[in-house]
């Protein structure tokens, strides 16, 4: 089996949600999304359960937006 490891950088994640980076290291830290760090950079570990995650995550700071 061929193992693949797709990755974004913290802070990409982080615009494309519309948050704050901190709000993403709590995820982090809270067990949602799995983060590597090489070279003082930060990626966060992508897979289809994070992808999911993301999508919601985007969804419910767009309505608090619009309120």
């Amino acid at each position: 089996p061929k193992l693949s490891l797709q990755v974004c950088y913290l802070e990409t994640l982080a615009l494309y949600i519309g948050v704050d980076k901190t709000r993403i290291t709590k995820w982090v830290y809270d067990g949602w999304i799995s983060m590597l760090s090489e070279n003082k950079s930060r990626y966060v570990v992508i897979n289809d359960q994070v992808v999911r995650f993301i999508v919601y995550q985007k969804k419910m700071h767009e309505r608090l937006r619009k309120r």
